[in-house]
């Protein structure tokens, strides 16, 4: 901090887009506060108050909930200079218990205004690292199976490598975004680490390539994934290091097969070698003329993209026409229990070829044709049932979490639904309510490290 003896200070706040956020508790553990120049008159909105502690010990603001600051700011007290902070780190917690580092000031020391009752300039909070996202288009392959990295890094990066003999990489991104093909591939299973400097402090990434001997299935695709009855999709897929395949049980060669079909259908692929068999399954969804379909839903909505009338940010569930003909919804139902298919009903009304509709699962139950809908209930964010069902109370549409075993867990802004070619479940990269999906993924891969070293 400063001196031998002590540190004070007026006032503290943190800021957001230059605007104070709140009013946090304040408390200062082993602190010696003399004359009752206690915590609390650091964020009383004085100046002609302060804090003072003579053991120069740590202030702990306590917002009561998770709050986004990107700036903080403090003010100098009203006598003896030599108690001005110089030199801090200011940290984050969630738990009171693991602390992150959000900023330091030790390299020297701070420029503190001479002034008394005078604020420093605004502290910029650098939240976010210079490398933003590192990913691998082939997380598994086989030993030399080429492999393309990817990034996306602060356009004020100004040098960016990866090692494993890759090098620097700065030459082949563009406004951040940049990726180089390796091939081969590597031969064993190799961390790739991506480092950028910028002038916040470097950054890291690192992802996994995992090599195997056993077969892998690349992809396995459905096109298209909607069809109506009678009509064909075709199955493609791209193996490696497999000596035999068989498509439901019946032995396939070349990369593609198509497949009329009269219902839904689930086919698996099976890649065999010396090692063992590994399998992968696409669905193809078989739907009636004017037949809708759950496209995407949000249980855990944060208000960024979409609030309803009343602006809440309630959860919400897109309803889709996929088929060729409108679709008339009245009497058909959404539910989130497998035990009532009849929860909710739709109103009269129409959904035109290839229309979107977003239904506000709020729980305020209200069912007005040319109004915004919103069911009887919520969705749990941990996971739950939900489904579209016929109007005869019995056939289901669609469905997430069949056979009672629930959607998975729902992070906050994240959407989930069906997506891609093969009509997969699962998050989407970003949530495009009353619109087509945007590319998913199946879950979140933990084996992306990022590190940040602010200097």
């Amino acid at each position: 901090m400063t001196n031998d003896c002590c540190v004070q200070l007026a006032e503290f706040e943190f800021l957001l887009d230059g605007v104070k956020v709140g009013t946090p508790s304040v408390s200062n553990p082993g602190g010696d506060n003399p004359g009752g120049e206690t915590p609390d008159l650091a964020v009383d909105g004085s100046l002609a108050t302060k804090w003072l502690d003579r053991r120069q010990g740590p202030l702990v603001f306590d917002f009561g909930s998770p709050t986004t600051v990107d700036g903080y700011r403090w003010s100098t007290a009203n006598d003896a200079p030599e108690r001005d902070p110089v030199r801090w780190i200011l940290e984050g917690s969630d738990d009171e218990t693991n602390w992150d580092l959000v900023d330091e000031r030790v390299d020297g020391d701070f420029q503190t205004p001479s002034a008394r009752f005078t604020y420093t300039p605004i502290l910029e909070l650098n939240s976010a690292p210079a490398v933003q996202s590192f990913t691998v288009d082939r997380s598994l392959i086989s030993a030399g199976v080429p492999v393309t990295l990817s990034w996306e890094v602060d356009p004020g990066t100004i040098g960016l490598s990866i090692n494993q003999g890759v090098g620097p990489v700065t030459g082949v991104t563009t406004n951040g975004v940049g990726a180089i093909s390796l091939d081969p591939g590597p031969t064993v299973t190799t961390v790739y680490e991506i480092t950028a400097t910028h002038a916040n402090g470097d950054s890291t990434a690192q992802l996994v390539v995992t090599v195997t001997n056993m077969p892998v299935i690349h992809e396995f695709l459905a096109t298209p994934a909607i069809v109506g009855p009678g009509e064909s999709s075709t199955l493609s897929w791209e193996v490696f290091n497999a000596d035999s395949l068989e498509l439901d049980g019946v032995a396939v060669t070349g990369d593609f097969l198509a497949k009329t079909l009269a219902a839904s259908q689930t086919f698996t692929l099976s890649a065999t070698n010396a090692n063992g068999v590994v399998t992968r399954e696409v669905s193809v969804t078989v739907v009636e003329p004017g037949v809708p379909v759950i496209n995407e839903f949000m249980a855990n909505n944060d208000g960024d993209l979409v609030v309803d009338e009343d602006g809440d940010d309630s959860d919400w569930i897109e309803i889709y026409n996929p088929s060729g003909a409108v679709a008339d919804l009245e009497g058909y139902f959404l539910t989130d229990d497998a035990g009532d298919l009849t929860k909710w009903a739709f109103p009269e009304g129409t959904l035109g070829v290839d229309g979107y509709l977003l239904v506000w699962a709020s729980g305020k139950d209200r069912s007005v044709s040319g109004s915004e809908l919103h069911t009887n209930f919520s969705l749990k964010s941990g996971g739950e049932y939900l489904a579209l069902v016929k109007p005869d109370g019995i056939n289901i549409v669609s469905e997430f979490g069949p056979g009672g075993a629930d959607y998975p867990d729902q992070d906050a802004g994240v959407s989930f639904g069906g997506f891609g070619e093969g009509e997969q479940q699962g998050y989407f990269s970003t949530a495009t309510p009353g619109t087509e999906n945007s590319s998913g993924f199946l879950g979140y891969v933990k084996d992306t490290i990022f590190s940040v070293d602010r200097g």
